[in-house]
């Protein structure tokens, strides 16, 4: 024979479910303090990733434009007439249009003329790579091969 609870006793349990539907309001504001800590935290963490990100994308321009320019000094000892021009008159900010079919945008070549005075193979002046609108201090160096 089973026993049964008394009416009493299955009141008091019914009314206890029934107050236990939400969440406190001292739980909802421990979890906003909780988010707005996670935020404070990631927020910048964020911010500095972007600006790795801009720095990796001039670093890796200014390797291909190096790549380029070593490949066309390769070019212009096999055959000089099909070889890009990179002489004394050639820029840091002219060497893109050379290396690239589209002149990439956002990215900055600064530096001075390249200086390829000392004949074909010499390393002209170093350029640098930035990235221009955000205004990263960090610079990649470009070595330029001279073709003249």
């Amino acid at each position: 024979m089973t026993q049964r609870l008394p009416e009493a006793a299955l009141v008091g349990i019914e009314q206890k479910t029934e107050k236990q539907k939400g969440f406190t309001l001292i739980e909802l504001v421990v979890v906003i303090v909780i988010l707005g800590i996670l935020a404070a935290v990631a927020i910048p963490k964020y911010i500095s990733l972007q600006d790795d990100a801009r720095n990796s994308v001039a670093q890796g321009y200014a390797g291909a434009v190096a790549s380029w320019s070593a490949m066309n000094y390769g070019k212009y000892l096999v055959n000089s007439a099909s070889a890009s021009s990179i002489t004394t008159a050639t820029t840091c900010g002219s060497l893109p249009n050379s290396a690239f079919t589209t002149v990439p945008t956002n990215i900055l070549f600064s530096g001075t003329s390249v200086g390829c005075s000392g004949g074909a193979g010499s390393v002209g002046t170093t350029c640098t790579a930035t990235h221009s609108p955000a205004g990263t201090s960090v610079a990649q160096p470009i070595s330029v091969v001279c073709t003249n």
